[in-house]
């Protein structure tokens, strides 16, 4: 008998590893893999579709970020354009051309290159900094002012150039000097150029120098760069804050899927701590093994990072049932019944068992193809994880608390960080009667908030090691 039951609690770990895998460790991949939209985000190893998944108002919330700032470079562009043009225009009537050229290497293993070149009077200057391409008006500014640093460098620093001017000046200086001194310092000054590209440079610079420079002074002084520049101003700004919007969303869902992964391990950790337990290295070290053993890198990183863990999550989870069931008694009947309280589920992995369900459990219904939970007739431990993580959540914040072991005269401090992390996840009760500081709350709510830190603190008490139960 005793076999048999083993056999079935073995059997019973492997069908949970393999939902757990299906509904979040498969959900877990890294935005340059995935593809997705959320690419624009830019985190290493994120949780994001997992959130979604979950919690589909934050995928409306990205969407809607997106489709907030989708214009935000037309005024730019078309500034850009305009200038452009106004530029082109000032290079011609100083003979300057910046040209640009894009090599695609045929060679998978190889590198696309581009070149930049500067063209006066015929002759090239190669701009190796320069990232110059059509309506790029700072490129054009970038390049007229690497002619002029160009100038001033070898003016100052380059041996030839310094020693071809010497001979200029000598030749300048000695006008009225007998026909042959001047051959032979031109003829000087001929070799010069002809040895040297640089003094050749030199001279086409040194020719050109005053409309170089008058072409830059034209183009900074245009009202067409003018308008650009409001127009790139404009939008840094609005960028700062749709930088900052999608910083708070990255918070979030970072912040909703770790919950919901911690939350789905605890789930696989309790439901087999038996059999887990009598591995030789431990049920922590063993359930980790499992998950991670074949998972890709960026999901195995994810579930070390909760399972290594395990202990304070089990807290997190501890603290998070007593608060449901603390909001539970509130709706106790005599009979030992709760008051229902019907709720949508958006927990996918729990609306794919229910549907596949034949006979539901009484707090459990289907209508119109809507699965809805009697969160007040469920433990917390079978309540879908849309209605366990705000639980959750709120309990991550009042172990924190609970951990700096405030005195009862501090009860204020201990209900305002409460109460403000709570406004902080739940952003429709913004402008509702809760939205204001704690010690404005009536005292009700306020017990609601200290009874959170009071469960906290008792659960911080207890705490010991799961793996020496």
């Amino acid at each position: 008998m005793e076999k048999q039951v083993l056999q079935s609690q073995k059997q019973k770990l492997i069908d949970d590893l393999e939902l757990f895998r299906k509904n979040y460790t498969d959900k877990i991949k890294h935005t340059s893999i995935q593809e997705d939209n959320f690419g624009a985000l830019y985190v290493l190893g994120n949780f994001y579709s997992l959130a979604v998944d979950n919690f589909p108002e934050l995928d409306k919330a990205y969407k809607d970020l997106q489709e907030k700032h989708s214009h935000i470079n037309n005024d730019k562009e078309i500034a850009s354009e305009i200038a452009y043009d106004k530029v082109q225009k000032i290079l011609s009537d100083a003979g300057i051309k910046i040209n640009y050229t894009y090599y695609e290497n045929p060679n998978p293993k190889g590198f696309d290159r581009s070149e930049c070149t500067t063209v006066i009077d015929g002759h090239k200057f190669n701009m190796a900094d320069i990232h110059y391409h059509k309506y790029n008006v700072t490129g054009s500014i970038a390049a007229l002012n690497v002619l002029i640093s160009s100038y001033e460098y070898y003016k100052k620093s380059n041996d030839s150039v310094k020693e071809y001017l010497k001979l200029q000046e000598k030749l300048n200086s000695n006008k009225f000097a007998d026909r042959l001194t001047s051959i032979i310092t031109k003829r000087k000054m001929k070799e010069l150029e002809k040895n040297n590209n640089i003094v050749t440079q030199f001279k086409v610079l040194q020719n050109n120098i005053s409309l170089i420079q008058k072409a830059k002074n034209d183009i900074l002084e245009s009202k067409e760069y003018q308008t650009l520049l409001k127009a790139t101003e404009t939008q840094d700004n609005i960028e700062k804050l749709r930088k900052a919007e999608r910083e708070n969303l990255k918070k979030v869902l970072n912040e909703k899927a770790t919950s919901v992964l911690a939350l789905a391990y605890v789930k696989l950790y309790q439901d087999n701590f038996e059999l887990l337990r009598m591995s030789s290295v431990g049920a922590q070290e063993k359930l980790l093994k499992l998950t991670t053993q074949d998972a890709e890198y960026y999901s195995k990183a994810a579930i070390e990072k909760v399972g290594k863990n395990v202990d304070y999550w089990l807290s997190v989870e501890n603290v998070a049932s007593q608060l449901h069931q603390q909001w539970r008694e509130g709706r106790k009947n005599p009979d030992g019944t709760y008051e229902p309280r019907w709720k949508k589920v958006k927990d996918n992995a729990f609306i794919e068992t229910v549907l596949a369900t034949k006979n539901l459990p009484a707090n459990i219904k289907v209508v119109d193809g809507e699965v809805q939970l009697d969160i007040a007739n469920t433990s917390f431990d079978d309540l879908c994880l849309d209605y366990q993580i705000e639980n959750f959540e709120a309990a991550q914040i009042a172990l924190e608390v609970a951990k700096i072991k405030y005195t009862r005269a501090e009860a204020g401090k201990v209900g305002k960080i409460i109460h403000d992390e709570w406004l902080e996840r739940n952003g429709w009760a913004k402008g509702s009667d809760l939205d204001v500081e704690f010690e404005e709350l009536i005292f009700s709510e306020k017990v609601k908030d200290l009874i959170q830190y009071e469960i906290a603190k008792d659960v911080v008490k207890q705490e010991v090691r799961t793996d020496l139960i």
